[in-house]
C-alpha cells in the first residue's frame, strides 16, 4: 500500500485503509474506537515501554536483546545484511 499512498497522519491512515479494506468510514470509526482496539493499543503502548521501544523497525532476539541498527554498516545492503544476521546469530547463543 505504501509503495503506491503516502501514509502522514491519521486521516491519510483511514483514508487509505478505507480504499484498500473497500469499507465505509463509519466502519473504520466504529472498529478504530471499539473497546477490542482501545485494548490492543494499549498493550502495545505498554509492551513498547516495558521493552524500551526508542524507533521502528525494532527487531528482539529472544524477547529480550534488541538489536541496535545503529552500529551496522550500512555503506552496502549486503555488508548490512551480513553484520544484521551475524549479530542475530551472536544473540540467539545469549543466555
Amino acid at each position: 500500500i505504501q509503495k503506491t499512498q503516502t501514509i502522514t497522519d491519521p486521516a491519510s491512515l483511514k483514508a487509505t485503509f478505507v480504499k484498500a479494506a473497500g469499507i465505509k468510514p463509519e466502519e473504520y470509526d466504529a472498529a478504530w474506537n471499539s473497546f477490542v482496539v482501545k485494548s490492543l493499543v494499549a498493550q502495545q503502548e505498554k509492551a513498547a515501554v516495558d521493552v524500551d521501544l526508542r524507533g521502528v523497525p525494532a527487531m528482539f532476539v529472544n524477547g529480550k536483546y534488541m538489536v541496535n541498527n545503529g552500529g551496522l554498516d550500512t555503506s552496502s545492503m549486503d555488508n548490512y545484511s551480513q553484520q544484521y544476521a551475524n549479530v542475530v546469530k551472536f544473540l540467539l547463543t545469549q543466555k
